[in-house]
């Protein structure tokens, strides 16, 4: 995976699996292959916050609004734009990061696709649940990464976060 890093550093055109083939070492089959299984970025990015983190820490959560006007992108809908101040078509991404208060930074460690409002509708879900579930599916694993968890100070802040017994 380091490889893929570095040749996104270095391609200077557009990247695709044929590029990363021409400039490594390895064949563009090998990087079709690697693609097709997942990767957890999200252990990758703890691993990589993890020295840089202080003591007083915070875990954040906001959900993104990217304007698409695409036909042929998966899980493209109608999603609300703070900025806009309206409902426009488009992708959501929530995105989850970890604060260092000491410090003032934050970094991110996870990004996940918001469905579209029918497919939540299919699995009885509301919008704030599906934001509660992602929430504590890795809550927990961003307690780890803080290496004391015992020290994690999070607060819900509404009703469906405090109904998922965090």
């Amino acid at each position: 995976m380091f490889e893929i890093f570095m040749l996104y550093l270095s391609i200077p055109d557009r990247i695709n699996f044929l590029q990363l083939g021409r400039y490594s070492r390895s064949g563009e089959q090998r990087f079709r292959r690697q693609f097709e299984s997942g990767f957890d970025f999200f252990s990758f990015n703890s691993f990589l916050v993890s020295p840089y983190m202080g003591k007083r820490n915070a875990v954040a959560f906001d959900a993104c609004f990217i304007r698409k006007s695409c036909k042929h992108t998966p899980g493209i809908g109608y999603f609300w734009s703070g900025c806009a101040g309206k409902v426009l078509r488009g992708l959501e991404v929530l995105s989850l990061s970890l604060i260092d208060a000491d410090t003032r930074m934050s970094f991110h460690l996870k990004a996940t696709q918001t469905p579209l409002a029918n497919c939540l509708f299919d699995n009885q879900l509301t919008l704030p649940d599906w934001y509660a579930a992602v929430i504590k599916k890795y809550l927990v694993q961003i307690t780890k990464a803080l290496k004391n968890p015992s020290k994690s100070n999070f607060t819900p802040s509404t009703g469906s976060v405090k109904g998922a017994n965090l």
